[in-house]
């Protein structure tokens, strides 16, 4: 009896391979499986086969088609080891396995998919040299290969007097200042040169640290060239300092033609871009702290009423804080004074600043006629009981098929499963006066992160709930909005949303209120998993469950 027992055990491992994978085991294989189902039994499976020299060959999605067959690519190599063609994708009804690379190409040619395409691979041809550059590059499309129509790529080196190849060289002086010393020597730059189908031409150039230099565009008209350049010019850093559209090229280049057309830009000893100046406009600046982050910013309007706008991060570079003020501490702000310190900000029940702290070092930082544009808050709910955020509003309101919120509560015990969670926002409504009140939501989340509830306000003093459910893979299955006017009317509207085992969305239903389901999206798809067509808001049905 033990014997049979054992042969039973065998036959039932080597059996499993085959009922489980449907991959080819004489084949080297990467499975990716994404389960879709909670309990494991349904999953899409995607199986990279790979030749006898580690190259990959095939790519097939198992059952991912609207019809449930293979999605299957092809990748080919040429004599030396090169990729070759790409095919596009064909349907195949392996489950899972390798498919002959003929049966599949003559399946691919025949396919109404591609109209019976005889050319339907994207195909590259190199250069006869070691270094294996594509020189032409083939679209998928017999209409792109038999009328020779390809990307052509040709290397070249820039030459002293040659229009189409010459390149002129300028210099940045340390007060960055421009001046236009002489051509390159030949040979000094890496050109290239990309012509599309239509034989539009581009050249760039690249120097030896291989920073671009010049892109230049080459039009054809009326039998003559017309050349279009475009210079970027650095300083000794390897900053990016000016910008030359052609048009300053055709003009000349003096300040007033810079500030016109330019885009100039300046840095610190850190390398960090603290001015930038765009064609036409004021320069704007730029401060940052000793941590690398920016904190203030400046534009020529604000220059004007002796503003900045501050964006100010919390301890894990969170961005808590945005406005606007005009001093710190009594002092100016520069883009040179915090370079040395480090900005902060603290949640504090004391704190002005929307219940923050501002920390400049290990001291308090004030700011002078500001304001609070938006504020940010994380981790925790300890925002609940301010003005501006009322928790009569905004706490957690279990509803059924919608998730459940982690925390559960608002207690200390539960906060860390409110980590690194936003919980909470306000964006400063504005009138020509200035700030005249705030907009707030405050967000909960289930136990896989995903946002379940919503609480906010609206700007006609109603306020808005909104309730989300997903399913396994978390997309989107069902959402509850719920609208509550100040003067006591309700408004619901549900949405639901269908997906295929693919998971491409299939329909959308909208309900309001207790009215009828409205169809709002009816999605059809092609065996490539395209979209076929989109009806919208075709018909109502009576008989559907919210």
């Amino acid at each position: 009896m033990r014997k049979y027992i054992r042969i039973f055990y065998i036959t039932l491992i080597l059996l499993v391979p085959v009922m489980i994978w449907a991959q080819s085991n004489d084949r080297n294989y990467i499975l990716t499986r994404t389960y879709t189902d909670k309990a494991g039994k349904v999953s899409q499976d995607q199986i990279q086969y790979f030749d006898g020299l580690g190259r990959p060959v095939q790519t097939v999605q198992r059952g991912v088609t609207p019809s449930k067959l293979d999605l299957v690519s092809l990748q080919e190599y040429d004599g030396f080891g090169r990729e070759s063609n790409v095919w596009l994708p064909g349907t195949s009804s392996s489950n899972g396995g390798f498919v002959n690379p003929q049966n599949l190409k003559q399946n691919i040619l025949n396919s109404t998919l591609y109209s019976s395409d005889q050319k339907p691979y994207s195909s590259p041809v190199y250069e006869n040299s070691p270094l294996n550059r594509i020189l032409e590059q083939y679209a998928p499309g017999a209409d792109w290969h038999t009328n020779n129509k390809a990307v052509r790529t040709v290397y070249l080196t820039n030459i002293v007097g040659n229009d189409t190849l010459g390149c002129k060289l300028y210099n940045v002086t340390e007060n960055l200042s421009l001046t236009n010393l002489k051509n390159y020597d030949t040979g000094e730059l890496y050109v290239t040169r990309i012509e599309d189908e239509d034989g539009n031409a581009s050249f760039e150039f690249k120097d030896k640290l291989g920073q671009v230099v010049l892109t230049r565009q080459l039009i054809r008209k009326n039998n003559s060239k017309i050349l279009h350049d475009t210079y970027y010019l650095y300083d000794d850093f390897g900053n990016l300092c000016f910008v030359l559209p052609p048009r300053i090229q055709e003009e000349g280049i003096t300040q007033a033609k810079l500030d016109e057309l330019a885009y100039q830009y300046r840095y610190d000893h850190r390398n960090r871009c603290i001015w930038k100046k765009l064609p036409g406009v004021d320069p704007i600046y730029y401060a940052y702290d000793t941590a690398d982050k920016l904190i203030f910013t400046q534009d020529g309007e604000q220059r004007t009423k002796g503003e900045w706008a501050f964006s100010i991060p919390d301890a894990f570079g969170r961005v808590v804080l945005t406005g606007t003020c005009k001093t710190v501490n009594n002092g100016s702000i520069t883009t040179e004074r915090f370079n040395n310190n480090l900005i902060k900000a603290e949640f504090s029940t004391s704190g002005i600043y929307m219940r923050y702290r501002l920390k400049l070092d290990n001291v308090d930082l004030t700011l002078k006629d500001y304001a609070v544009l938006t504020a940010n808050y994380y981790d925790n709910y300890d925002f609940h009981d301010m003005t501006e955020i009322p928790s009569s509003n905004t706490v957690y309101t279990p509803q059924s098929d919608y998730g459940t919120w982690y925390a559960g509560d608002y207690t200390e015990t539960n906060k860390y499963k409110n980590k690194g969670m936003l919980t909470g926002s306000l964006v400063a409504q504005m009138n020509a006066n200035g700030t005249i009140g705030y907009l707030y939501s405050v967000m909960y989340y289930d136990n896989r992160g995903r946002l379940i509830q919503t609480k906010s306000n609206n700007h006609l003093k109603g306020t808005e709930e909104e309730y989300m459910a997903y399913n396994f893979t978390g997309q989107p299955v069902k959402k509850l909005h719920v609208h509550n006017g100040n003067n006591g009317s309700k408004i619901n509207e549900k949405y639901t949303y269908i997906y295929d085992h693919a998971g491409r969305l299939k329909e959308t239903r909208h309900r309001l209120n207790d009215s009828p389901h409205i169809m709002a999206t009816i999605n059809h798809y092609d065996e490539l998993g395209r979209l076929e067509s989109s009806s919208r808001n075709i018909y109502q049905e009576k008989s559907v469950n919210p």
